[in-house]
């Protein structure tokens, strides 16, 4: 993509040295702390340049004030809170990013970073750089710490890992404080957004455009390696709020695709456009850039609670039709009705499942941070054949964006409606997820 990064990549080398001399003044500077390398990732370089270049081209006051928004965002804002919480002595954030593991007292995380070796194997494909370990056996033997994983992730070079911005660290501290376990803290908090960040994989790979579909991806790379990322385990509350929304739209790409082609393409093994149906990739990036210029949101996630334009584009792709022409407004009018829902397959089953124990998800917000548990919904869940949708009305003290909300795949979708059947309602136990 065409534009200029000059003015966030200038950004990107003072932050770091201002953020220390920032710690030191207010003897707030961990002993020995160096900045990090920062960067940008593929993905973020690649649609910021665009964004930028199309911001400043549209002039006046509020292009120019987007632009400034963009360049503050991925050259200062998000890189400082990066490198203040690995430098900073502050004890929580000191103690959760710079003291070994105790793989011992941490059997979740040992147990997780089991089924994503177990899916690399799989799949053929080589564990992340940021294991720094190409097995369990080899990693388990190392005195690593998460500040050393978190930094050769993908995005370890710009942005806080995933539930340690301040108010995330803010609530671990007061569990610490009432006397929990640190360890089991550690275990309970970490364990999913690790795994998420570890699903991006390493930071030279051929990352898909827009940073949404990659994001993704990786959420169901993720939830497909370790399912309590989304669904928690009964009386736990460590799943990543929002994950329904991100995983159900790259589970549909590995539906289209399959799922070895989708992460073996992920992880760089294979190239895209060897795995992806003629056009996609292209109408991917075309729909991206068109949602940017809808919401003109720097976090470049815009519609990602209502994600049908994607998933019509991938199964009208994988049905064969030619995508090259279709924009967001085409796709938004599109019937379900009328996208090819192919032979039903195992997957959808699977898919069906995990759209229904999506709607017993309880999360709630907890100080800066959230919490996502199981419970039985009070409503009934409604399946929409007619709009290839299983969801449920939020419950009234929650802190989703929308309704929740996840795919029926098409093809069971398509069985219904030839029987007739234009919506059910179900009602759903906490249960369900597990079942």
């Amino acid at each position: 993509m065409p534009g200029d990064l000059t003015a966030v990549e200038a950004r990107l080398r003072r932050v770091a040295d201002d953020v220390l001399d920032g710690l030191r003044a207010a003897g707030r500077l961990r002993a020995g702390a160096t900045a990090p390398r920062l960067a940008l990732p593929g993905p973020y370089a690649g649609l910021l340049a665009w964004a930028l270049e199309r911001e400043r081209g549209e002039g006046g006051p509020e292009g120019l004030a987007r632009a400034e928004v963009l360049e503050g965002t991925y050259g200062e804002w998000v890189p400082r809170l990066r490198v203040e919480q690995l430098a900073t002595c502050e004890p929580t954030a000191e103690w959760l990013f710079h003291t070994p593991i105790d793989w011992a007292r941490t059997p979740r995380l040992r147990a997780a970073l089991g089924r994503l070796y177990a899916l690399y194997a799989q799949c053929g494909v080589r564990a992340p750089e940021a294991l720094g370990a190409g097995t369990l056996e080899g990693l388990l033997a190392r005195r690593v710490t998460l500040g050393e994983l978190f930094e050769r992730t993908y995005f370890g070079g710009l942005m806080p890992m995933l539930y340690t911005w301040p108010g995330d660290l803010e609530a671990i501290a007061g569990e610490l404080a009432a006397g929990a376990d640190p360890w089991a803290v550690f275990d309970r908090r970490v364990t999913a957004p690790l795994v998420h960040e570890l699903s991006h994989f390493d930071r030279g790979r051929d990352a898909l455009l827009p940073p949404y579909a990659d994001e993704c991806v990786a959420g169901w790379v993720g939830v497909h390696a370790w399912p309590a990322l989304c669904w928690p385990e009964p009386g736990d509350d460590g799943a990543l709020f929002g994950a329904p929304w991100f995983a159900q739209v790259g589970q549909a790409l590995a539906r289209v695709v399959g799922v070895r082609a989708l992460v073996r393409a992920h992880a760089g093994a294979d190239r895209w456009d060897e795995v992806l149906p003629p056009g996609l990739r292209e109408a991917m990036e075309r729909l991206g850039r068109a949602l940017y210029l809808r919401h003109r949101e720097p976090h470049f996630l815009s519609g990602n609670t209502r994600p049908d334009p994607w998933l019509k584009l991938f199964f009208l792709a994988g049905g064969g039709v030619d995508v090259s022409g279709l924009g967001l407004e085409a796709l938004e009018a599109w019937p379900w009705a009328e996208v090819p829902a192919g032979a039903r397959a195992a997957m959808d089953h699977a898919m069906f499942a995990d759209a229904v124990r999506s709607m017993a998800l309880r999360p709630r917000r907890v100080g800066g941070t959230y919490r996502v548990t199981l419970a039985a919904p009070e409503t009934p869940v409604t399946v929409d054949p007619l709009a290839c949708r299983i969801w449920r009305p939020a419950e009234p003290d929650s802190p989703e964006p929308a309704d929740p909300s996840y795919l029926l795949p098409p093809a069971l979708a398509a069985r219904l409606r030839e029987r007739g059947v234009t919506r059910l309602r179900l009602r759903v136990a906490a249960a369900a997820a597990h079942v």
